[in-house]
């Protein structure tokens, strides 16, 4: 048992006891392993030390009250400057690794509804729009209709609001519809490597993917290092192909630990260097485990390899749906609104560069944007977009109708924290001075889609509306 096992042993004797906050404080500062977010627990999860103890132990946590909001605000920015906190599995100390804990809630977004820009603009910096921006749907801060048209419906989906769902509400009907999908895989490895940091998950996860075949790894690691090995080896088996390499070495608990958390690349690279990388090695110590060159490590075939087996990376799913994170949240959000609202899906011919030589046969194009009673209907309106049928599969056409409902949100005073989340979709456009600035800087001319993007700018700041054109302007 190594400090951080003994500390945690501590920890959760003094939390399921007299649960004194100061003194859960002191034990987390000297490291811990949390097994599942505190907020689970009455007794500490609202007081303001729950914070920085999940932080400190790189767990997901909900800042639930005014007093933990102020806190982690002045931890990170306490972290801009001294960057002191190193949050697993990642290697570097950034302020943007700590946000991948927050699971955003109904009293943070109320917060940042009515913060000023300097804050707004420091969660806006870190927070990837596709990990928020279901939230706000989820507690009623904007439409279906908003929803649907702002999350775009391809595969890059980061799979958080699916995890915070089940730990929160107890809700895997997502995660059930990713593991029923075309990409099972794709989701499960996503979910395993990059954001399992609780036991209840992973058991959730080898529970709910069961429709696939064992998996070949192929990241460096077959754990999820967030979680503590001994509980990670117990799931390893039944999501992971054996690897191909097996080690032999003196210590069992080595070779156990090599061969359950290393891939093949890892291992031979092991026995080639007799090393590892520093960032892995502070890792792993974690986990009790450290590089003895006593220990005659020795590279074998694994007896439990078999060479013919079944690789799913390589099968097709057997299912024929894709999952898509809008549809599904409608369809259980609001069963009512669905096959009713407007259709944005990108063609993938059309996905990579604009159409600029069909630009004045788009349907927006030539039905709102060249008319100037229909613009002033969305001016006076932004949800008037909604009422009108613009189903598109065209990139162009997307770009062109989200950036209109973000003029006529600014047209009648929307919120600023909404309004410049929803920019976040656009790399050249910035809020300032209640206009959209879009700015290219001098390095990025002669590429042909940023040129194709100046046009569609142009485009909307020479409609026959006058004021609508006042609200965008290039530099």
């Amino acid at each position: 048992m190594n400090n951080l096992e003994r500390n945690t042993e501590l920890f959760y004797k003094e939390l399921n006891n007299d649960c004194n906050p100061e003194n859960l404080l002191k034990i987390a500062k000297d490291g811990i392993y949390l097994y599942e977010p505190l907020f689970n627990y009455e007794k500490i999860k609202n007081h303001v030390y729950a914070i920085e103890i999940s932080i400190l132990a790189s767990q997901y946590f909900m800042i639930n009250n005014i007093e933990q909001y102020n806190e982690f605000i002045k931890i990170c920015q306490k972290e801009t400057k001294d960057l002191t906190i190193e949050i697993v599995p990642f290697s570097s100390k950034e302020v943007r690794y700590i946000f991948k804990l927050i699971i955003p809630n109904k009293f943070l977004l109320e917060q940042l509804f009515n913060e000023q820009d300097e804050i707004v603009d420091m969660f806006l910096e870190n927070f990837k729009f596709k990990v928020i921006f279901p939230f706000l749907y989820k507690y009623n801060f904007i439409t279906a209709e908003l929803f649907n048209l702002f999350y775009s419906k391809d595969q890059s989906n980061p799979c958080i609001f699916e995890i915070f769902e089940f730990l929160t509400d107890n809700n895997k009907v997502l995660l059930e519809k990713m593991a029923n999908s075309v990409y099972p895989s794709y989701y499960l490895k996503m979910i395993y490597f990059q954001n399992c940091r609780d036991e209840k998950l992973l058991k959730c996860l080898s529970e709910t993917f069961t429709n696939i075949n064992l998996m070949k790894c192929e990241s460096l690691f077959r754990v999820p290092l967030a979680i503590p090995y001994r509980i990670s080896k117990k799931y390893v088996k039944k999501i992971f192909l054996p690897n191909k390499s097996y080690i032999k070495c003196d210590d069992k608990f080595s070779e156990e630990f090599i061969n359950d958390v290393f891939n093949d690349d890892i291992i031979r690279w092991l026995i080639k260097y007799n090393k590892l990388n520093e960032n892995y090695l502070k890792q792993f110590k974690r986990h009790n485990f450290v590089i003895n060159k006593n220990f005659n490590y020795k590279l074998i075939d694994n007896p439990k390899y078999e060479k013919n087996i079944n690789d799913n990376n390589s099968i097709q799913s057997k299912s024929n749906f894709c999952y898509c994170l809008v549809d599904e949240y409608i369809k259980l959000k609001e069963p009512e609104k669905c096959g009713h609202l407007n259709k944005y899906y990108t063609n993938l011919a059309t996905c990579f560069g604009y159409d600029i030589e069909n630009l004045y046969e788009l349907n927006f194009v030539t039905n709102c944007l060249n008319n100037n009673d229909e613009i002033s209907k969305i001016l006076n309106d932004p949800d008037y977009i909604f009422n009108s049928k613009f189903d598109t599969n065209n990139a162009t056409e997307y770009f062109l109708i989200r950036l209109t409902y973000i003029i006529s949100l600014i047209h009648n005073k929307g919120n600023t924290f909404l309004i410049k989340l929803l920019l976040k979709n656009f790399f050249h456009a910035k809020f300032l001075n209640n206009r959209i600035r879009h700015y290219i800087f001098k390095y990025g001319r002669g590429d042909e889609g940023i040129e194709d993007e100046e046009y569609l700018i142009a485009l909307l700041k020479n409609t026959p509306n006058k004021t609508f054109n006042s609200y965008i302007y290039s530099i």
